[in-house]
């Protein structure tokens, strides 16, 4: 399965929510991506400069990105939750349920426009 949204960003981050009591994690130092076990945050393109294309797939990208990191993330009733800040729903993506390793490649490093995730069975 293969999803795509364009969506703008407040505060130029996103959710992935791996249950709908998920706890986000605290976002402390630079960076694009922070991990709790059943969440994550991760950063794109602020709303002003434009939308943020967020590509989720069970493969590699296909076109040249920079694998930002690889995250594992607790999802027991099988499905992916993307949400912005603000809590409006982007999308959702079934995966079996337990537990999905993500990887994060982006188009560039301070604020990327293009965000990849890779969700495979952990």
């Amino acid at each position: 399965m293969n999803v795509t949204v364009h969506a703008p960003l407040p505060n130029a981050i996103f959710l992935v929510l791996g249950s709908q009591e998920a706890t986000l994690p605290d976002v402390t130092a630079e960076g694009l991506v922070w991990a709790s076990d059943d969440a994550l945050i991760v950063g794109g393109t602020h709303e002003m400069d434009g939308d943020t294309t967020i590509h989720l797939s069970g493969q590699e990208p296909s076109q040249e990105l920079i694998l930002l990191a690889s995250k594992v993330i607790g999802c027991p009733d099988g499905e992916l939750t993307l949400e912005t800040v603000d809590g409006e729903e982007l999308s959702q993506y079934k995966v079996p349920a337990g537990t999905a390793r993500i990887g994060i490649w982006v188009d560039d490093l301070r604020e990327p426009g293009n965000v990849h995730l890779q969700v495979v069975s952990a």
